[in-house]
């Protein structure tokens, strides 16, 4: 119990603090005032500022004589204007496709910090770092088990004429391919404050390392515009490690691999709803920890949304 009021403490205040940047930083800015729906964002997930490449997935089979499955992998968020870039969120994880069943859904809070940028000396190049800080409840439904956690993701920023960048498009040379690159680190704090199981009961922190990387097919070719995705093959690895772990379950190292190809039928860039919908497949393999995804392999064959 004393770990728990501890993290919580922990926790409070960093919300705290997170709140206080994001209202402070909200009055500096001068954006005119955004409507309901574009403040609605759709994701796979919300631990990273970042989700080109993370759309809500759904997929459902309902046979005439047998149960029903289906798969739905996403969240909502909605971003609070007074607070900058603050949003709250809800996701629902929810696999029953897979040999390991997975349930497991979360709500919170998630905001971006920018560190200042640098320019080269020519001023082609911009460097800068985020820090994406995430509170939220977890709820695993398999092994019910209730979780408070706080996952800090530190991710670089590169945008120039040359060379490849990261967090932000790269377009080739004769503007017909899309280049997107992302690397972060990060720290996962988990107090699991409740369980069926006492075994599971325990805090957890885990250091992270998430590399993504996605080549698109443009159909535009003007700079000045943003691009315009057609088939995307996407490929992501998430590494964990459960540093210190005072449950009775020991995760050591954990990642997850999935590499993919999307068909895109619209795309934020050309409609004023603002939302990708495509259609894919992808090869899923390995755990993840905080989404109560086991360890094992699968194929997904999806519909994709994101706004």
């Amino acid at each position: 119990m004393s770990d728990l009021i501890i993290l919580f403490r922990y926790l409070v205040s960093i919300f705290s603090l997170a709140c206080l940047y994001t209202v402070v930083a909200a009055q500096d800015t001068t954006e005119q005032k955004k409507s309901f729906f574009d403040r609605v964002e759709l994701r796979q997930s919300f631990n990273t500022p970042d989700g080109k490449n993370a759309p809500v997935q759904f997929q459902m089979t309902f046979p005439k004589n047998k149960d029903h499955s289906f798969l739905i992998d996403g969240g909502i968020a909605y971003s609070l204007e007074q607070w900058g870039d603050g949003k709250i969120f809800g996701e629902y994880h929810r696999n029953t496709l897979v040999e390991k069943e997975q349930h497991n859904w979360q709500a919170g809070f998630a905001s971006v910090w920018y560190a200042k940028a640098k320019r080269n000396q020519a001023g082609t190049t911009i460097n800068r770092w985020f820090f994406s800080p995430t509170l939220k409840y977890i709820m695993d439904k398999v092994d019910t088990v209730h979780s408070l956690a706080l996952n800090v993701d530190a991710l670089p920023f590169r945008s120039g004429e040359k060379g490849l960048n990261l967090a932000t498009n790269t377009l080739s040379s004769n503007k017909r391919l899309i280049h997107f690159a992302l690397l972060s680190g990060g720290t996962e704090i988990q107090q699991n404050f409740s369980a069926k199981n006492d075994g599971e009961k325990g805090f957890i922190l885990r250091p992270t390392l998430k590399v993504q990387y996605s080549l698109a097919g443009n159909k535009r070719r003007d700079l000045m515009t943003e691009p315009i995705k057609t088939w995307a093959f996407t490929f992501n690895y998430d590494q964990w490690y459960d540093l210190i772990n005072t449950t009775d379950y020991e995760e050591n190292y954990t990642h997850f691999f999935r590499g993919g190809f999307d068909y895109f039928f619209l795309t934020a860039a050309e409609n004023s709803t603002n939302m990708d919908l495509s259609v894919g497949v992808s090869f899923n393999y390995g755990s993840k920890p905080q989404q109560a995804l086991d360890q094992q392999q699968f194929w997904l064959f999806t519909i994709n949304i994101q706004k």
